[in-house]
C-alpha cells in the first residue's frame, strides 16, 4: 500500500475540515476565506497569517482545507532557502495560476511556513519580495507562525488576515492518538495514553512521533513503555509567560516562569517594563518594581560592555524574583501591551535612515563621523539654513547634493523655496562659460574664445569629414616632398 511506509503524522493527517481536532472553527474561517478570495476583488486583507504554538495544526489545517476545495498547494518552510532571488524564482512564479507539473490552469495556493523563521544573511529581502508577491499575486497565500508579535513580521501583518490557533489540550490530542493506535491495529493502555499525552506539552506533532517510535515491533503498549521519552522544554508566547510570572505563588514559581520562552532576554525586558505597573496598586508597590527593573537594566549594560555573560542569571534574577517580590497585590488579569519602546523605534526607523544619510553627507564635506556631523554640525546649519538667505542656502544644498527629506531636516517650512532656488541654479550653472587655468589669475581671456564669441575664427558650416580631408592633404604633400628631396640626394651621390 502507498501509505504503509509514510510517517503517521503525514499518512493520518487530516483530509478534511471535519476532521480537524481542537482548532476546527479557525480551519472553516480559513475555508471561508479561500473561498471568498478573488484576484480581481482589492481586498485589504490580501493573505492569510496562521498564528499559533507548534503542533497546533496550522499546517495540517492548510492541507485539509486545500484538499477539501481542490487546490494544489505550492509550500516553502525553513528548511528552503527564502532569500530576495529564492523568493523571485520560486514563490512569484508559484503566485500565478497554472500547475507546476502538467502546465495546465488548476487552483493553487502558496504556503509559507514558519514565516517569523526568515532572517540572517541567508534570508536576505526574503521578507521584503514576499510582501510585493503578495500585493500582485494571482493566487491565495498563506504565512503560518509561532509568534504574531514579532516585529519583523509588523509589515506583513498588515496586508494578512490573522487566524489564531490555539494550544491543544490534554483530550484532543488523546483522541487523536485512540484513532491512530486503532488505524495501526495497536492496543495501548490509558497510563501510557496519559504519559504521552503529558509528555507532548500540547504538541501535537511531538505526541504522534512519540507514538509511532513507541509502537514499533509492538501490538501492545503498556505505561513501561513510555520510559524511554524524555520530558521536552517547550517554547512559550511572552503571555503565558507573564502571566505565569505575576501569578506565581513562590518566589521558585517566579524565577522558573521564563523556562520555555524564546525571546531575546532584551525584548523580554522592555515587555516587563512596559506592561509591570498593572499589577502595582500603590505607589510604593510601583516604586519597588522599578527599582528591580532598575537593577536589571544596569546588569544588562555591564553584560553588553563587558561581555561578561555570566551576569546574566543576576539580571533575571532581578527580572523576574525581585519583580515578583515587590508585588503584594493577589494576581488580576490584564491586558498585556506590546512594548511602546519597540513600536516607535519601528515608527522612526525611515526617519532615523535619513537622519544618517545626512550625517554621512556632511561627515564627508566637514571630515567628522556621522555622529559628530548629527550632534554638533546640524544644530547650527538648522539656524543657518532655516533663518539665512535662501540663495546662500540653496548654494550650500546643490554644493552636498542633498535630497528633499534631508533638507527637510535643516529648512523646515523653507524647503519648498529652497528647492525652487537649487533648481534654478542647477538650470543656470551648466550655461556659465569657464575661464581657463592659466588665464584666470590674470583675469584675461584668450585671443581664441575671444574669436569664439565673435564668431571670427571657426566657420559654423564646416564638416568633421572635411577637415579629415584637408589634414590628409597635408600629410601627402609632406610625403611627396621628402621623396623627392631623397631622390635629389641620391642623384649626387651618384655624380
Amino acid at each position: 500500500m502507498v501509505y504503509e511506509n509514510l510517517p503517521w503524522i503525514i499518512k493520518y493527517r487530516p483530509k478534511s475540515v471535519d476532521d480537524i481536532v481542537g482548532n476546527g472553527s479557525v480551519a472553516e474561517g480559513l475555508l471561508l476565506w479561500i473561498k471568498a478570495w478573488s484576484p480581481e476583488v482589492k481586498l485589504k486583507e490580501k493573505a492569510v497569517l496562521l498564528v499559533g504554538p507548534a503542533g497546533c495544526g496550522k499546517t495540517s489545517s492548510v492541507y485539509a482545507v486545500a484538499s477539501e476545495l481542490g487546490y494544489e498547494i505550492k509550500e516553502m518552510n525553513a528548511s528552503d532557502a527564502r532569500n530576495r532571488e529564492a523568493m523571485e524564482t520560486i514563490a512569484r512564479h508559484s503566485a500565478f495560476e497554472g500547475s507546476l507539473v502538467t502546465g495546465t490552469r488548476v487552483k493553487r495556493l502558496l504556503l509559507i511556513d514558519e514565516v517569523d523563521g526568515i532572517h540572517g544573511r541567508e534570508d536576505r529581502g526574503g521578507l521584503s519580495e514576499l510582501l510585493k508577491i503578495i500585493k500582485d499575486s494571482r493566487v491565495p497565500i498563506i504565512c503560518t507562525a509561532n509568534d504574531a508579535w514579532d516585529p519583523k513580521l509588523r509589515s506583513l501583518r498588515n496586508y494578512c488576515k490573522i487566524l489564531k490557533f490555539r494550544r491543544l489540550g490534554p483530550p484532543s490530542i488523546k483522541k487523536i492518538l485512540k484513532r491512530i493506535c486503532e488505524g495501526e491495529g495497536v492496543k495501548i493502555t490509558e497510563n501510557a495514553l496519559d504519559q504521552i499525552v503529558e509528555n507532548c506539552g500540547g504538541d501535537l506533532r511531538a505526541a504522534i512521533n512519540d507514538l509511532e517510535m513507541i509502537c514499533v515491533g509492538r501490538k501492545l503498549v503498556a505505561v513501561g513503555d513510555t520510559k524511554v521519552l524524555s520530558s521536552r522544554d517547550r517554547e512559550k508566547e511572552i503571555f503565558q509567560t507573564l502571566k505565569e510570572l505575576f501569578s506565581a505563588k513562590t518566589l521558585k514559581e517566579a524565577v522558573f516562569s521564563v523556562k520555555g520562552l524564546d525571546m531575546d532576554s532584551g525584548m523580554f525586558f522592555n515587555w516587563i517594563y512596559e506592561n509591570a505597573h498593572l499589577h502595582a496598586e500603590s505607589p510604593k508597590e510601583l516604586v519597588e518594581l522599578y527599582d528591580s527593573l532598575a537593577m536589571a537594566d544596569i546588569f544588562w549594560c555591564r553584560i553588553h560592555r563587558s561581555q561578561n555573560w555570566k551576569l546574566l542569571t543576576y539580571f533575571y534574577d532581578y527580572l523576574t524574583g525581585s519583580v515578583w517580590a515587590s508585588k503584594a497585590a493577589r494576581y488580576k488579569w490584564k491586558k498585556y501591551q506590546f512594548p511602546s519602546l519597540i513600536s516607535a523605534l519601528s515608527k522612526s526607523k525611515a526617519e532615523r535612515r535619513v537622519k544618517n544619510q545626512l550625517g554621512a553627507k556632511l561627515g564627508r564635506a566637514f571630515h567628522v563621523s556621522i555622529n559628530t556631523a548629527l550632534k554638533d554640525i546640524v544644530p547650527y546649519l538648522k539656524e543657518i539654513v532655516g533663518n539665512g538667505s535662501v540663495e546662500r542656502a540653496a548654494e550650500f544644498v546643490y554644493s552636498l547634493k542633498l535630497e528633499e527629506e534631508e533638507l527637510k531636516i535643516l529648512a523646515g517650512g523653507k524647503t519648498k523655496k529652497i528647492l525652487k532656488a537649487v533648481e534654478k541654479i542647477a538650470r543656470e550653472r551648466p550655461k556659465i562659460r569657464k575661464v581657463p587655468e592659466h588665464l584666470a589669475k590674470k583675469g584675461e581671456i584668450s585671443k581664441e574664445e575671444k574669436s569664439e564669441e565673435k564668431g571670427g575664427k571657426r566657420k559654423k558650416g564646416v564638416k568633421k569629414s572635411e577637415k579629415t580631408e584637408k589634414k590628409q592633404e597635408r600629410k601627402r604633400k609632406a610625403e611627396k616632398e621628402e621623396r623627392l628631396t631623397l631622390d635629389t640626394f641620391t642623384k649626387r651621390k651618384k655624380v
